[in-house]
């Protein structure tokens, strides 16, 4: 059997890969760095996820709204900058370079704005946070039983399967706000059942990189949907 108290002591891998993209975002906040900056984020948040399940530490709440908000800050720029990847799949005409000359501008504000935000000290925070409650975590690990850790680990991961399949019934093809709904629902199951892997075993990292590929599939069709409306306005 694995280490059990791998999801609450081991944040060493998990924030080297967070802090190696903020340091790439800050530096040039292109797509991808962008992309991979919310996808390290957000594996934070479900560790986060899965430690709160086994404390009653009301700061790990309180980090994990920290991570929350650096999510939240970049969601603007990486709109304008999928707007922008999904340009280039319309042949060029007036309208489609006019329209990309005011996304290229509102791009490169939300960088300006982006980069001001990761600044080192916000960094720093961030990893202190994380440093202070570490002692908890590998404490908290010594003490829970095998039993109680994977049956508390698995309520969590239950509820987020509850709550994606209570989003999926929601869904109405014609309504693109239960689609993003649905969407969110499923990002949160991946990421805490990836997280949850040294726990749950082997099926749990198939079942996230399943669960990745719809994900996948829901977001071109999401992203299609507002390039259309946004550019439907503009042309009018």
């Amino acid at each position: 059997m694995r280490r059990t108290n791998q999801p609450l002591s081991s944040f060493d891998e998990p924030w080297k890969e967070f802090s190696g993209a903020w340091k790439k975002a800050r530096s040039e906040a292109s797509e991808k760095f962008i992309h991979d900056l919310r996808v390290s984020t957000r594996r934070l948040i479900a560790r986060l996820e899965l430690t709160r399940a086994l404390s009653n530490d009301e700061e790990i709440a309180a980090v994990q709204k920290q991570f929350k908000k650096v999510l939240k800050r970049m969601g603007p720029l990486r709109d304008v900058q999928v707007q922008l990847e999904g340009l280039a799949r319309f042949r060029a005409n007036g309208v489609i370079t006019d329209f990309k000359r005011r996304l290229k501008r509102r791009e490169n504000a939300k960088i300006q704005d982006i980069r001001r935000d990761l600044k080192c000290g916000k960094r720093r925070r961030l990893e202190n946070a994380i440093t202070n409650l570490r002692s908890d975590f590998e404490s908290l690990a010594e003490t829970v039983e095998d039993g109680n850790v994977r049956r508390s680990i698995e309520r969590v991961v239950r509820l987020r399967r509850s709550e994606f399949f209570k989003a999926r019934r929601r869904f109405k093809p014609a309504n693109d706000e239960t689609l993003h709904e649905m969407r969110i629902a499923l990002k949160k199951l991946r990421y805490v059942v990836e997280a949850a892997e040294p726990i749950l075993g082997d099926w749990a990292g198939e079942s996230a990189h399943e669960m990745h590929a719809y994900q996948q599939l829901m977001g071109d069709a999401r992203d299609i949907e507002i390039l259309q409306v946004q550019l439907q306005k503009w042309a009018a």
